[in-house]
């Protein structure tokens, strides 16, 4: 699974649209659509509100490992 798939298959399960995570990261709703089609990423600032808000790990969103 690509880091875009993870970004949108855990805001999926959170019942979350573009638009919601967009508006508690701080940035556009076409920068998530760019985000969950590859073409951009998030900063680290962003990534890391990310992880908190999904309670997920970064080694988990970068690398796909899910051991802690």
């Amino acid at each position: 699974m690509t880091f875009g798939q993870k970004i949108k298959s855990l805001r999926r399960e959170a019942n979350m649209t573009q638009e919601n995570l967009a508006e508690k990261l701080g940035v556009s709703p076409k920068h998530i659509s760019h985000i969950e089609c590859g073409t951009s990423s998030l900063s680290l600032k962003s990534l890391i509100e990310f992880c908190k808000i999904f309670d997920c790990s970064m080694d988990y969103i970068i690398f796909g490992n899910t051991e802690s």
